[in-house]
């Protein structure tokens, strides 16, 4: 899940080249930015069991404001025309309202750096959230769903991230 988001956003760059790789990122990772702060208040519920699932072991057992079709589709609704709001660019828009190394391999062929910044700050984001990404595989289970919910709230600095070194990087023709 969390390693195909940033994928598509790597992908998304093409077709809106003008639209920031950082609100891209937050674009397709909408509502597991907003999931943390809903199971903080306590509007949404997680428990911690391992092996719960081949793949985490969290047991999401209720999540229908973020992650609920219906509600799924309404964020990324809002998502898009907020976007189209601020900036008017229509593509953009349509891109957030609508996998991994292919995504981040067409960026790479869409982007070229500037400057270091632009080359170590993209290959170091991959190399993060695929480490990430592997440590959710492998790794021990969290001990409780408020450590789950603040590791959540870290995502938040993906986008930052991406949008800073995207900024160091130029579209290609």
């Amino acid at each position: 899940m969390f390693i195909g988001h940033n994928a598509l956003a790597f992908a998304a760059k093409r077709v809106a080249p003008k639209t920031s790789l950082g609100i891209l990122t937050a674009a397709v990772m909408l509502v597991d930015l907003i999931w943390p702060i809903f199971l903080l208040l306590g509007i949404e519920h997680v428990r911690v069991e391992p092996r719960a699932t081949k793949f985490t072991p969290l047991d999401f057992y209720d999540y229908p404001w973020t992650h609920g079709l219906l509600m799924g589709i309404v964020w990324g609704i809002a998502f898009g025309l907020i976007y189209w709001a601020i900036t008017r660019y229509g593509r953009g828009a349509i891109i957030e309202s609508s996998m991994y190394i292919g995504g981040a391999w067409i960026y790479l062929a869409s982007t070229k750096s500037r400057d270091k910044i632009g080359s170590i700050g993209f290959w170091s984001f991959v190399v993060l959230v695929y480490a990430i990404y592997l440590s959710t595989a492998f790794g021990p289970p969290p001990p409780n769903a408020g450590v789950v919910a603040l590791m959540g709230l870290s995502a938040w600095l993906l986008p930052l991230w991406a949008a800073w070194f995207d900024s160091h990087r130029e579209a290609m023709a």
